[in-house]
């Protein structure tokens, strides 16, 4: 249900098309966005994600938490909500998620929402954020929660940041 398109890989030669790439964030956890000098670009690349998640039909049912990003990317969604902090939304995401990380019991909801266990849906909880400036302690409880992925929370955030399990570096022929 978190599937977005980061773009299009290109191979280095030039002698085959272009193929496009989705990534299912919940399966990474969390991902960072360093655009280097350059973070209005990668807070459109937020902004442009946490609409598609909005509008999207398969992620009709996950719960987003936007920071710093304008009400309209959330497209009318009534699942998407935003926050004024960082901490904010972590604190947000993990009242959505309740007692699964308790109740997956170390299993992926992947795995979970594939077998149909316990009548649940184990839809996730995204945080999108586009502020380029971030509260350390927050950002180091939410790499310690969102680790390894495929738990039920996953994350965008502007930056280098350490422990992230996908990251989106600028460089100068593409990312």
């Amino acid at each position: 249900p978190a599937l977005v398109h980061l773009g299009t890989l290109i191979v280095q030669d030039d002698t085959q098309p272009g193929t496009a790439l989705f990534v299912d964030l919940e399966a990474f956890g969390l991902l960072s966005i360093d655009a280097g000098d350059r973070p209005a670009v990668a807070a459109d690349i937020v902004r442009a994600m946490a609409a598609s998640l909005a509008a999207s039909p398969v992620g009709e049912t996950l719960r987003m938490v936007t920071h710093d990003l304008g009400i309209e990317t959330h497209l009318g969604n009534l699942n998407a909500e935003s926050a004024e902090t960082i901490d904010a939304a972590i604190d947000c995401a993990a009242a959505a998620l309740g007692s699964t990380p308790i109740a997956i019991g170390g299993r992926r909801t992947f795995e979970l929402r594939a077998r149909g266990v316990g009548g649940e849906a184990w839809e996730p909880v995204i945080i999108m954020s586009a502020a380029t400036l971030h509260d350390q302690s927050a950002v180091h409880d939410l790499v310690a929660v969102s680790r390894n992925g495929g738990r039920g929370l996953a994350a965008v955030l502007i930056g280098p940041i350490d422990g992230a399990e996908l990251q989106l570096i600028a460089d100068a022929d593409g990312w």
